[in-house]
């Protein structure tokens, strides 16, 4: 089933519905006999800033302002039988809706959830609408957009395209994580000496064995043979240590000599060790692949620029109806 059509004329009593009932209900204006209430007011700065609207200044009472206007031109265009339609307010909602992804309920429930609310977004929509009607008909204003400015903006809009994408590449390009880690796997091969049985003469024995095996060693699969006949050899399991992270005594020297090579002896809490580099090995992770940017097309940005026309256009005429309505200020903090 169809959502009914809403007239202009209910817009008013679609303001003061819904969770506006459990919020604050203080009067600040009245627009003819239409109210504008401290509810109107934060819906119209929330939804301002859901449709990523810089605010500056007084926000609140910028919002009072625009609420006027837009009553203002809608009036107007009531003179000339001209007012925005329901299907029109709704058509315009679509196109929203879609813009943040949504369809027409979600957009209710996405309004809610942030403070503002369908009826704001109806009655600023239906104010633009009458606006531009009154630009172009009562006021017979022109918008026209030349070549050489779509021209400039393509060119803009591509130089900055483009420098975004150089900014995202020159970040990859310096990203830490993305310049890989060296990975050492090396083995202890350990020649313990029992701590009663301790001493220099000891240690020196343990020592001419280690430079021993040392010589013989040609690889980390050769290590067991390579300790035959040496008492109590012990051969480690394969470690694994980012390069990085390893001593700078030791990296230095596994670098130099090589992989399959040992290094040592060096004295260890055990007794001797010695070292193998079994093998080194660069790991990258895969850098992200950037898609090639999309440009807009000249249609594109002549329709942007055009609408940016309209839009200061919009600026331009949109106090001058307050003659076609009466407005009386209840707040003293907004009457200036």
């Amino acid at each position: 089933m169809k959502r009914p059509l809403l007239c202009i004329s209910l817009l008013v009593g679609l303001l003061l519905a819904g969770p506006a009932v459990a919020q604050e209900r203080s009067i600040i204006a009245t627009v003819n006999d239409n109210p504008v209430t401290d509810f109107d007011l934060k819906a119209r700065v929330n939804l301002w800033k859901i449709l990523g609207r810089k605010l500056d200044g007084n926000s609140r009472k910028e919002a009072l302002d625009a609420i006027i206007n837009d009553y203002a031109a809608i009036e107007e265009t009531k003179k000339a039988r001209a007012q925005p339609s329901p299907s029109e307010i709704s058509e315009r909602l679509g196109r929203v809706a879609k813009g943040l992804n949504t369809d027409y309920k979600g957009l209710d429930a996405k309004l809610k959830a942030q403070g503002a609310s369908l009826s704001a977004l109806q009655l600023q929509v239906a104010g633009e609408i009458a606006v531009t009607r009154l630009i172009f008909g009562k006021f017979q204003e022109k918008v026209k957009v030349d070549s050489t400015e779509v021209d400039a903006k393509v060119a803009e809009l591509h130089a900055d395209i483009d420098r975004q994408v150089r900014d995202i590449k020159s970040k990859i390009a310096s990203d830490p994580r993305l310049k890989g880690v060296t990975v050492y796997d090396i083995l202890e091969i350990g020649f313990p000496i029992d701590k009663d049985s301790m001493s220099d003469a000891m240690l020196s024995s343990r020592i001419v064995e280690a430079q021993q095996v040392s010589k013989r060693v040609n690889g980390c699969k050769s290590a067991r043979s390579a300790a035959t006949g040496v008492f109590n050899v012990r051969v480690g399991k394969t470690q694994q240590a980012d390069g990085a992270k390893l001593p700078p005594p030791m990296k230095a020297e596994l670098d130099k000599r090589g992989v399959g090579k040992a290094i040592g002896p060096f004295r260890s809490p055990e007794g001797v060790q010695l070292w193998v580099l079994c093998k080194k090995e660069l790991f990258k992770p895969k850098v992200p692949e950037i898609p090639p940017p999309t440009y807009p097309s000249r249609e594109q940005v002549e329709a942007y620029l055009t609408n940016q026309k309209v839009v200061e256009l919009q600026k331009k005429y949109a106090g001058r109806f307050r003659n076609s309505v009466l407005v009386e200020i209840r707040d003293p903090a907004y009457s200036n």
